[in-house]
């Protein structure tokens, strides 16, 4: 008898231990085998574009096939129940192989239905996937915050190359309290390597391999080759703005590759990759060993126009609205400001213009645009066009202008970059580079335009170069004053330009030894621009101020 009621304690003791361990999974219908109908799984909440899949799963009879449209759509399952300060692993599997559909991770904890901003690298990251034949993992071991009693469980899918229709597949969602943080990765990424365009440079490598996978990836890039590790348990947010010479960005796992954008012009960037896992207090970075490193030098070319709106003024660009009550505006969302229209309701068809002040490339060779835009619902494309007759303030419909060719947007709000655009084939000193919204009522998409860039490399190849007088610098790199020292007295005209295109000092003489106070500006490199009226051409040096 005696044994007897220690088996029925045994039993008791397992029955509720079972319990406990099946009550820390959160997600309800994780594996998808069980659905109200073709389109909407169980205890699912939000499924946009959810088809019943039976060809491509992962596990079990079902998946979950999620179709691109023009904008996001969304797969989401509010799950409650969270403890704050505990360890909670996320994990899902998806498949994406078709060009015209890619995803992404959308989640937030949640707090009395609020969303709370922890985690962001890895919950909401600003990578897509990449086509792949093969079922991928992503999976991260948060601890929750503090204030955390739920969590939104999303997944996104949106179309790619601004074609929609295609489809990717989720399968075994799971999202369960306990256990230990994962251990580091096994092993480092290879292949790493930097390759520099303009003023950009794209990092690609291999994903890492062996026991552990890692969860995401760490790049650490600087201006010196002087970068630290990473330290456990201590996350680093992206930080993309170098004013210190640095950079880090977190990738998700699975993505094997990124760009960073609006470098230094001729400036040397060192890269390191380290592959982590968990995030948050228990994030843990693989630092042994050596970790791949690479690096790029960018190419040796001035900044002719920078316009990122974040002065939240269009000056000294022009806006010019030729018909309706709409026109540009300085638009923000998340920290980051923009230039925005939207035709929606107008009184009637848009024409409306936004023109850079006049650029004179004359001075110039191998000049290339670049910028960023944004777009949601339906309506005409936006147009990118430049002239070299506009005159300022007047009627742009009575310049001449040549539309320029450039990667758009596809849309659901998908920043996209315009690509490097050679526009060297324009000349002359009265260039002006214009965005040109017109709509159809009642077709009027919206547009977010950003980080327009325009770039060159200055003009050598001409018959008198070697009369022109010669500048020595001194010192360089300078910190409360520089001193020009020419070989000439004659006239000239000297102009400092900062990184960004400001013009911060100018002055005319004819004066052969001439110092500059550089006490109010900032640290950075800097244009210093010498123009000879005799000559018609520029001298330009570079300065660095510490």
């Amino acid at each position: 008898m005696k044994n007897f009621y220690l088996f029925l304690i045994l039993c008791c003791t397992l029955f509720f231990f079972n319990q406990e361990v099946n009550a820390q999974e959160l997600v309800l219908n994780g594996n998808l085998e069980s659905w109200v109908n073709n389109t909407t799984p169980t205890s699912w909440t939000l499924c946009e574009n959810i088809f019943q899949e039976s060809g491509t799963i992962h596990g079990g009879t079902y998946s979950a096939r999620h179709m691109s449209d023009v904008s996001t759509k969304k797969f989401q399952q509010v799950l409650t129940g969270v403890i704050p300060g505990t360890l909670y692993t996320l994990s899902y599997w998806y498949y994406d192989n078709d060009v015209m559909a890619r995803t992404r991770i959308w989640c937030y904890w949640l707090s009395g239905g609020n969303t709370l901003p922890d985690n962001q690298a890895e919950l909401r990251p600003d990578t897509y996937s990449i086509d792949s034949p093969n079922w991928i993992q992503v999976t991260h071991s948060l601890t929750a915050p503090a204030t955390a009693d739920g969590f939104r469980f999303e997944v996104r899918v949106y179309q790619q190359g601004g074609l929609s229709g295609g489809s990717v597949f989720y399968d075994d969602f799971s999202f369960a309290a306990g256990g230990s943080p994962l251990p580091e990765p096994t092993n480092y990424p290879t292949d790493f390597i930097a390759e520099a365009s303009n003023l950009s440079i794209t990092l690609i490598w291999t994903d890492s391999e062996g026991g552990q996978l890692p969860q995401a990836y760490f790049i650490k890039a600087s201006e010196a080759n002087d970068i630290v590790a990473p330290v456990d348990g201590i996350p680093e947010p992206d930080d993309l703005d170098f004013i210190d010479g640095k950079g880090v960005k977190n990738i998700m796992q699975g993505v094997q590759t990124y760009t960073f954008n609006n470098l230094k012009p001729d400036q040397q960037y060192f890269f390191k990759i380290y592959p982590y896992t968990n995030g948050g207090s228990n994030i843990n970075y693989k630092t042994d060993g050596t970790p791949p490193s690479a690096t790029a030098t960018t190419e040796n070319i001035i900044l002719i126009m920078f316009k990122d709106f974040e002065s939240l003024t269009f000056d000294p660009w022009d806006t010019i609205s030729l018909a309706s009550d709409k026109g540009w505006i300085i638009s923000s969302y998340g920290g980051n400001n923009y230039a925005y229209i939207n035709g929606y309701q107008a009184s009637e068809d848009c024409n409306d213009w936004l023109i850079s002040p006049s650029m004179d490339f004359n001075a110039y060779i191998n000049e290339t645009l670049s910028f960023l835009t944004a777009t949601n619902y339906t309506g005409p494309a936006l147009e990118v066009k430049i002239s070299n007759d506009y005159v300022t303030g007047a009627d742009p419909s009575t310049a001449t202008w040549t539309s320029i060719t450039a990667t758009l947007s596809p849309g659901s709000w998908t920043w996209t970059p315009s690509g490097n655009i050679d526009i060297s084939s324009i000349t002359g000193d009265n260039v002006h580079l214009a965005y040109h919204y017109i709509t159809t009522l009642p077709d009027a998409a919206a547009w977010e335009l950003d980080d327009i860039i325009i770039t060159g490399e200055f003009q050598t190849g001409f018959d008198n170069i070697n009369q022109f007088p010669e500048v020595r610098l001194s010192p360089n790199p300078a910190t409360d004053m520089v001193s020009l020292n020419f070989t000439s007295s004659a006239q000239k005209e000297i102009s400092v330009v900062s990184i960004t295109g400001t013009e911060v000092y100018t002055e005319k003489t004819s004066q052969q030894n001439l110092s500059i106070r550089l006490d109010n500006f900032s640290k950075g490199i800097y244009f210093i621009r010498i123009f000879y009226p005799e000559t018609n051409r520029p001298v330009v040096k570079k300065l660095v101020i510490r």
